[in-house]
């Protein structure tokens, strides 16, 4: 590998050869040097293409084991899904039960992972977190306070992930 610090001194003798019989000496010795200089020009440029293919490799690598061990996490979820199907006959407080229980399960395997519901109800509006898709008219101590939650929104690793979809108080005119 060539070494970018490396500077090249090519330190040629002509003493013992003589003027070319056209003149041209100087000529060869910087056409000898500029073909040095294209060859080591397109070997950068071929370890630079190899080192961007590697790069893209890898990350293409790191992402799919990331996704995996994701996947494998969430595994255990899809087994008590499966059980609590398997037991179909059972009553309704039994299969609500189930499912509390595996919404729990699921929602703190994600929360080890990073993953923050954003608290919304009684909370002042924040644009950067929630998102109005309702107004309703209110006094103006409940100004710009979340009335209702449609949809609940989460931040992964302290970055807004999906905004809370909110109902906001605003004050009658």
């Amino acid at each position: 590998m060539i070494d970018k610090n490396e500077e090249y001194k090519i330190e040629v003798s002509h003493e013992d050869e003589g003027p070319d019989v056209n003149g041209n000496a100087d000529e060869h010795e910087k056409s000898d040097d500029d073909g040095r200089l294209l060859n080591r020009l397109q070997r950068l440029q071929a370890e630079f293409e190899n080192y961007k293919k590697r790069e893209e490799r890898e990350k293409g690598q790191l992402s799919s084991y990331v996704k995996g061990q994701l996947v494998s996490t969430i595994l255990p979820i899809i087994d008590d899904m499966e059980r609590l199907l398997k037991h179909e006959e059972s009553d309704e407080n039994n299969v609500m039960e189930g499912v509390r229980a595996i919404y729990m399960k699921l929602l703190s395997i994600l929360e080890k992972e990073g993953l923050e519901p954003i608290e919304s109800l009684g909370k002042n509006f924040d644009p950067n977190l929630h998102e109005a898709v309702s107004i309703e008219r209110g006094n103006e101590d409940m100004h710009n306070v979340i009335l209702d939650e449609w949809e609940k929104g989460y931040t992964f690793k302290s970055k807004l992930l999906r905004p809370a979809k909110v109902i906001v108080c605003q004050v009658q005119e």
